[in-house]
């Protein structure tokens, strides 16, 4: 779930923010650390949780379910940063629109 509403919402906010059209959650995150919305380490940590997602998805191994297993922690800190960083971002829109008035 979170995987799915992270790269959702990052399409949609470089469709609004920065005139940018990505289709797959790959070219999303490249997209973003082009636009300095994400990091390099957070880039690199989302495209790793991209293939674990396709590779659990796809394949139907024991030992590797149990790999993504282990690392589901970490995936969960790298959620919290994209949902910081829209937090911040949504901020920064409100005072634009606050200033503007």
């Amino acid at each position: 779930m979170c995987y799915e509403s992270s790269w959702k919402y990052l399409k949609h906010y470089l469709e609004i923010n920065c005139n940018q059209i990505a289709n797959s959650p790959k070219k999303i995150f490249r997209e973003c650390f082009i636009f300095n919305l994400l990091d390099e380490q957070t880039t690199e940590e989302l495209l790793n949780i991209s293939e674990a997602r396709n590779t659990t998805t796809h394949t139907y191994d024991q030992e590797n379910a149990q790999e993504v297993c282990k690392r589901i922690e970490h995936y969960y800190l790298t959620f919290k940063k994209i949902c910081s960083i829209s937090t911040m971002k949504m901020n920064e829109s409100l005072q634009k629109l606050h200033d503007q008035n």
